[in-house]
């Protein structure tokens, strides 16, 4: 069983969570290790500005993807799970908070068929 390291980086905006997934990245240096990102809030290209070379496109070991509603989350999800190697790469998802609000929208769309807030506003009218 391989070992599964698991780094959970919380803070305000600006107090460099991405930044120190970069510097993990660089770190990585040579090796085939990847890391897989998935971006909700398009920080990355920004943070990228100046060290391009860190993206797979171009001989780098990041990879980003962006979703910004449940069902991309979850499509990006069943994509990329598959290509993380288990004790080598590592999966990011940079603000991992607004899934939570997408998920909450996806299921009251799906068995309401209304958004969130027509289903609030709705139960409060009642």
């Amino acid at each position: 069983m391989a070992l599964t390291e698991r780094i959970l980086a919380i803070g305000p905006p600006g107090g460099g969570k991405t930044e120190q997934a970069i510097r993990l990245a660089r770190g990585l240096g040579k090796s085939s290790a990847q890391v897989y990102v998935l971006d909700t809030d398009d920080a990355w290209p920004r943070m990228l500005v100046g060290r391009e070379e860190l993206l797979s496109e171009n001989g780098g070991n990041i990879h980003v993807s962006f979703a910004y509603d449940w069902q991309e989350y979850v499509a990006l999800m069943e994509k990329t799970v598959p290509l993380v190697t288990p004790g080598k790469d590592w999966l990011m998802v940079d603000r991992v908070d607004k899934a939570w609000p997408q998920a909450q929208g996806f299921f009251a769309q799906e068995v309401y068929g209304q958004t969130l807030g027509e289903r609030l506003l709705e139960k409060r009218k009642a």
